[in-house]
Parts: structure tokens; C-alpha cells; sequence
């Protein structure tokens, strides 16, 4: 029989499992539609990603939460957004999450100039 013991001093080469490990991450240029935005500090927004795909994404553009923030952009529901979107697959407590962050907002459309999108 074979039996192994450990000191205090043994604890620091111990490492537990991470709680949390990136298993993908990708940066794509997409168009989001607004469909509420939240302005608190790292709030997120629920866009639209597609025909019935709704998410919360993370606004991580600083020039664009500085033209909010300064009056310089003004939008509303519907409003549309081309966008760098980062989509980083996590695993965490044995379940695979989705976060979405936009890195870069390259151009806003509000919902009056959609009929000639980008």
C-alpha cells in the first residue's frame, strides 16, 4: 500500500483547478442593434446579434462612452451599431458561458438613417 503525505510547506506547489478557463476567443466586425443600454459604471447592453438572438454585451470602447458621456452621441432603441465584437467561451463551474464585449464602435446609425444601413 502506498501512502503520501504533505506538510504546510507542500501547499504552495498545490494548485487547485482554475475556476474559470478561456476555451475560445475571437474579435469579429459585427452589426449589433441596440435594444436597451444601461449607462452605470461597466453596465452592460442588450443587443441584438441576430434575427432571435438577443445577449448583453460590454461596452470597452473609451472614445465612445467619452462621446455619450459629452452629449455627442445620442441613440435609442433601435439604433444600430458596426462594431468589433470580441466573443470570448469560458468554462466555469462545469458550464460553458458566452461574454461579448465591444472592443471598437466604428460607425452609429440611429433608427431614422437605417434605410441605407453602412
Amino acid at each position: 500500500m502506498f501512502e503520501e503525505s504533505f506538510t504546510k510547506e507542500d501547499l504552495g506547489a498545490i494548485s487547485a483547478a482554475p475556476d474559470e478557463v478561456t476555451l475560445t476567443c475571437s474579435v469579429d466586425k459585427r452589426i449589433l442593434m441596440i435594444e436597451t443600454a444601461a449607462f452605470k459604471d461597466r453596465a452592460k447592453w442588450k443587443v441584438k446579434i441576430g434575427e432571435q438572438n438577443s445577449a448583453f454585451v460590454t461596452i470597452n470602447d473609451p472614445e465612445f462612452l467619452a462621446r455619450i458621456d459629452s452629449g455627442m452621441e445620442h441613440f435609442g432603441k433601435g439604433d444600430v451599431l458596426l462594431v468589433d465584437l470580441e466573443t470570448k467561451q469560458t468554462l466555469s463551474n462545469g458550464k460553458i458561458m458566452l461574454d461579448y464585449s465591444i472592443l471598437k464602435v466604428h460607425e452609429h446609425k440611429t433608427s431614422a438613417e437605417q434605410l441605407s444601413l453602412f
